[in-house]
């Protein structure tokens, strides 16, 4: 059975995930959202998206409302993302630096990768204890991945050689982040 959303019900789902992650789904991307969502209405047995909305709105546990976060967001990460910006970072670091301790932010980390990529720059051209980075996501399940530290062997390949060899472990088809 295929349930379709109609308008009413995507304003409400846009307005509910604002309210939670301060993240505004834009209009366009309705279908994205009608397709995230379906096969969750069809597990819980819910045979309209306002059936879904009235029990997201009567959940006391709230788990079913990060199971709906989690669906919504977009969890789009890998190792040094945006090249140009690690290489940018660490020439910066390497030429002005002010042996000033560093706070870096990554916002909407997703599963950790960008996180992790940031702290072995940083441990690379700073001293230790000179710098903290600390990660945050809307999704509990991306946040809990992230803190296991463990990664598919082929995401490696994104990780520059003197990175991997200095801040990665292999295990079987995993590899982990170390700090050195």
């Amino acid at each position: 059975m295929t349930v379709a959303m109609n308008e009413i019900d995507f304003l409400q789902i846009q307005q509910l995930f604002e309210k939670y992650t301060g993240i505004r789904i834009a209009e366009h991307k309705f279908t994205m959202v009608e397709n995230r969502l379906a096969s969750r209405l069809r597990d819980l047995g819910y045979s309209s998206y306002t059936q879904y909305l009235e029990g997201l709105q009567r959940e006391q546990s709230k788990k079913e409302l990060g199971v709906f976060i989690d669906r919504l967001t977009v969890h789009e990460t890998y190792f040094f993302r945006e090249p140009h910006q690690f290489n940018y970072l660490k020439k910066y670091l390497e030429q002005k630096y002010t042996h000033q301790p560093i706070k870096a932010w990554s916002a909407a980390c997703s599963t950790g990768e960008e996180v992790y990529s940031l702290a072995m720059v940083l441990s690379d051209v700073l001293q230790a204890g000179k710098w903290k980075v600390l990660g945050t996501d809307v999704s509990t399940q991306a946040i809990e991945s992230a803190k296991r530290c463990q990664f598919e062997l082929s995401l490696a390949e994104k990780i520059p050689s003197q990175y991997r060899r200095n801040y990665c472990l292999r295990a079987s088809e995993n590899i982990a982040i170390t700090s050195s």
